[in-house]
């Protein structure tokens, strides 16, 4: 996609994708620190990571969504440095037309070859449109799911009782939208996808995925002229920033009989369709939602 074209694609959806940005060369590197990264998380040696449904965690594996802080030195102490290579900048300020930007979150994104993953439909900005906040998405191997309402059909949004302008409702997050309401994103190793983070969208994939995602905000000053932090990292998420003080939010191993039980439960449900879901649809055939995310049937 040329320049033109993916300033086009995003006044009109919002996103824009660039097929086939960095070579498969490029990406050894980085792809073999992450899936380290990964194998060192599922075995509970990084504890800044997020678990999307807690499953119990057999043969000692973690069933992981997502590594926080994955270019700190605690972590590998190559990552930050492997990363900057990854240079995509001067393609995003120009389709973008902005002077530079700030990276306020960085998260490697994965999820279990088991276990399918939908997550809810939300927003990452409080509000849309949000054309000063870019969220962004480096594919390090084949994925085919990711689902985005686009910028031309977020007002037909309000025929299903979801608000175009600010943070879905809870009962609307697995609300089952027509297929022709949303894009689904077919990504191979290299692609890069940006869209505009106030966007709705919602995380699906069935096969294991991995990938950086980014949030890049908008600066009207360049911020950075050494080139050793290209992408302007904000404290937390730089190489050396300390993360002692910084509250761990899930400890997956906890051999609490009751915690051990629930997780017990959520692995049995995952093979049957969402109950709460068929109940609600009998109630309420209006906003009816999906029955089979993140189940076996998905």
């Amino acid at each position: 996609m040329n320049l033109y074209d993916a300033k086009e694609h995003l006044n009109k959806k919002g996103y824009f994708f660039l097929k086939s940005f960095f070579s498969e060369e490029k990406l050894i590197n980085i792809s073999n620190i992450a899936n380290s990264i990964v194998e060192k998380s599922k075995k509970n040696l990084w504890k800044h990571i997020k678990v999307y449904r807690d499953y119990y965690p057999f043969f000692n594996n973690i069933n992981i969504f997502g590594v926080d802080y994955p270019l700190n030195k605690d972590l590998n102490d190559s990552t930050f440095e492997e990363f900057q290579k990854l240079d995509y900048k001067k393609n995003l300020l120009e389709t973008l037309e902005w002077k530079d930007f700030n990276t306020t979150l960085v998260r490697l994104h994965t999820n279990s070859s088991f276990y399918n993953y939908q997550g809810e439909w939300h927003r990452d900005d409080s509000e849309y449109p949000s054309p000063h906040s870019i969220q962004a998405i480096i594919y390090l191997q084949d994925e085919e799911g990711y689902r985005i309402v686009p910028k031309n059909k977020n007002s037909l949004l309000k025929k299903y009782n979801i608000s175009t302008d600010s943070q879905i409702d809870e009962d609307n997050s697995f609300v089952e939208l027509p297929r022709d309401m949303y894009d689904i994103i077919i990504a191979k190793k290299g692609d890069i996808l940006f869209h505009q983070s106030g966007l709705l969208h919602q995380g699906f994939c069935k096969k294991k995925r991995l990938h950086f995602h980014l949030r890049h905000i908008k600066s009207d000053t360049i911020q950075n002229s050494d080139n050793k932090d290209i992408f302007n990292f904000t404290e937390p998420y730089s190489k050396n920033f300390d993360l002692n003080n910084v509250k761990v939010n899930h400890n997956s191993f906890n051999k609490n009989l009751i915690i051990k039980t629930i997780r017990l439960k959520t692995f049995l449900l995952y093979f049957f369709p969402r109950v709460k879901s068929i109940l609600n649809n009998l109630i309420n055939s209006k906003n009816r939602q999906t029955i089979f995310h993140s189940t076996f049937w998905q």
